[in-house]
C-alpha cells in the first residue's frame, strides 16, 4: 500500500461522523504504516545525501591533500636550504661565498636545462630524419630498407662519424652568420670534433657555384699554391711518380688542376658542389661512379675532410679509384682536445661548412681501415701511403730538403713563365678521359 492510498483512507475515515471501533484500529495501522514509511524515506534520503556528499568532496580532498603534500615538500626544501646556508655560513663565515655558491649551483642547473633542451632538439631531429627515411623506404616498397634507414638515421648523430665511438657534448655556437645553432661534440675514442645534424649545408654551399656574385674566400690562391708546392716536392722525393695520374677531389673551380697541368701532370678535377669549374672545365669529372676501379695513382683532398658529413663514403670512393699502390694526400686542420676551444678559428662558424674536425687519431683510424700502411706529415700535408713507415719518413725528409733549396721555387714556377718569342703553347691535353674505359665496357 503506497503513501497516497494511506492518506486517502485516513481522510475518508476522519470525514465520517460515526466511526466504528474497527475503523479506529484500521486508522492506527495506517498511522503506523505511515510512520514506518517516513523512517524508511528519511534513511534513503540520508544515504543518498551522504553518497552525493562523498562524490563532491572526493576531488576536493584530493586537491587538498596534493596541496598539503606540495606545501610540506616546499617547506622541507626551504628548511634544507636554510640549513645548508647555516652550515655554509658556519664554515666560511662570509656571505659572499654563500652567494657565489648559490650562483654556481644556479649555473649548473642552467647548464643541465640547456643540455636537456639540446637532447630534446636532437631527438626531434632524429624523428624528422627517421620520417624521411620511412617515406623513402615506402617509396621503394621494401620493409627491411625502411627499418635499416630508420636505425641508421637515428644512430647517426649519436656516434662518431669517423670511428663510431661515443660522443660527448662540448658546446653550441651560432653558424652561418648567426642564422643557425650548431652543437659540437667530441669523440671519446679518437678525440675528433664534429657537428651533429648540420642541416644548413645546402644553404652554406649555395653560392659556391656563383663565385663572381658573392664568394668572400680570398685565400684560394694562397692555399692552392702551397699545396702545389708540396706536390712538386713529393714528385722530386719519389712519393709521387712523375707520370702519375691525379684526381683533385673537391677541387673547387679547378685552380690546382690547371696549375698541375701547366707543370705537365695528368690532373683531373671533381667537386660535387661545382657544376662548371671554369678553370678546368675540360678536365672535370662529373660523376665518380663512371670512373673504373684503380684508375688514379694519386687522389688529393685539400681542405675537404672538414666538410665531409659522411667521410667513409668519400674514403670508399678514394680507395676504389686508387691503384693498389696509390697515395692519398690530404690537408685539414687537426683538432687537439684540451688545446682548441670554441674560439678556434678553424671552426669557421661564419660560413658553417666545417662540420668534421679531425684529430691525428682519427686520421690514423681512417688510414688503417682503408689499407694504408703509414701516415706522414709535412707542414699542412698529410700523406696516407702504402709504403712502410720508415720509407715514407725518409721520403718526407727528402721532400723537406727539396723545399729548402734556393732554386726550388724558381723550378716549380718556371712552367708558368710566358715565352713571348715562341708561338703560344696549347694546354696539355690527356690522351683519353678517365671515363672512356667505362664507355668502352658499356659499348
Amino acid at each position: 500500500m503506497d503513501k497516497q492510498e494511506i492518506m486517502r483512507r485516513m481522510q475518508q475515515a476522519l470525514a465520517e461522523d460515526d466511526v466504528p471501533a474497527v475503523s479506529l484500529a484500521h486508522r492506527a495501522r495506517l498511522i503506523s504504516d505511515l510512520s514506518r514509511m517516513r523512517v524508511r524515506l528519511g534513511k534513503s534520503i540520508k544515504k543518498r545525501l551522504k553518497k552525493i556528499e562523498g562524490l563532491i568532496s572526493r576531488p576536493f580532498r584530493y586537491l587538498r591533500d596534493r596541496l598539503f603534500r606540495r606545501a610540506r615538500q616546499r617547506s622541507k626544501l626551504l628548511e634544507q636550504l636554510h640549513q645548508m646556508l647555516l652550515e655554509q655560513s658556519q664554515q666560511h663565515g662570509r656571505q659572499e661565498e654563500i652567494q657565489s655558491l648559490l650562483v654556481a649551483r644556479q649555473d649548473g642547473l642552467h647548464s643541465l636545462q640547456k643540455q636537456t633542451v639540446l637532447e630534446v632538439r636532437s631527438q626531434v631531429g632524429d624523428l624528422r630524419r627517421a620520417c624521411v627515411a620511412v617515406l623513402d623506404g615506402m617509396a621503394s616498397s621494401d620493409a627491411s630498407q625502411v627499418e635499416a634507414g630508420c636505425l641508421s638515421v637515428i644512430q647517426a648523430d649519436r656516434v662518431c662519424r669517423i670511428c663510431e665511438g661515443q660522443l660527448a657534448f662540448k658546446w653550441t655556437l651560432p653558424v652561418l652568420h648567426g642564422r643557425y645553432q650548431a652543437d659540437y661534440s667530441e669523440c671519446v675514442a679518437c678525440q675528433s670534433l664534429q657537428v651533429s645534424n648540420p642541416h644548413w649545408l645546402q644553404e652554406a654551399y649555395h653560392r659556391e657555384a656563383h663565385p663572381l656574385l658573392d664568394n668572400p674566400d680570398q685565400g684560394r690562391f694562397q692555399r692552392n699554391f702551397t699545396v702545389y708546392s708540396y706536390l712538386r716536392a713529393f714528385v722530386q722525393s719519389g712519393i709521387i711518380e712523375r707520370d702519375s695520374t691525379l684526381l683533385d677531389y673537391g677541387g673547387g673551380y679547378g685552380l690546382l688542376t690547371s696549375m698541375l697541368r701547366n707543370a705537365g701532370m695528368e690532373a683531373w678535377q671533381y667537386d660535387q658542389y661545382i657544376d662548371q669549374p671554369f678553370l678546368a672545365e675540360k678536365f672535370h669529372i662529373g660523376d665518380l661512379r663512371d670512373i673504373p676501379d684503380g684508375t688514379f695513382d694519386v687522389v688529393t683532398a685539400f681542405e675537404v675532410m672538414e666538410h665531409l658529413v659522411t667521410p667513409h663514403e668519400a674514403a670508399r670512393d678514394w680507395r676504389r679509384i686508387l691503384k693498389p699502390n696509390g697515395v692519398l694526400v690530404l690537408t685539414t686542420g687537426l683538432y687537439r682536445s684540451g688545446e682548441h676551444d670554441a674560439h678556434w678559428p678553424y671552426l669557421s662558424t661564419e660560413f658553417g661548412q666545417h662540420v668534421t674536425l679531425w684529430s691525428s687519431d682519427g686520421i690514423s683510424h681512417l688510414a688503417k681501415q682503408y689499407g694504408f700502411r703509414s701516415v706522414g706529415y709535412l707542414g699542412w700535408a698529410i700523406i696516407l701511403s702504402p709504403q712502410p713507415v720508415s720509407e715514407l719518413q725518409a721520403s718526407l725528409e727528402r721532400a723537406a730538403q727539396s723545399m729548402s733549396q734556393p732554386d726550388f721555387w724558381a723550378t716549380i714556377t718556371k712552367c708558368w713563365e710566358l715565352d713571348r718569342t715562341a708561338a703560344p703553347v696549347a694546354t696539355h691535353h690527356p690522351k683519353s678521359h678517365p671515363t672512356d674505359a667505362c664507355r668502352r665496357e658499356a659499348a
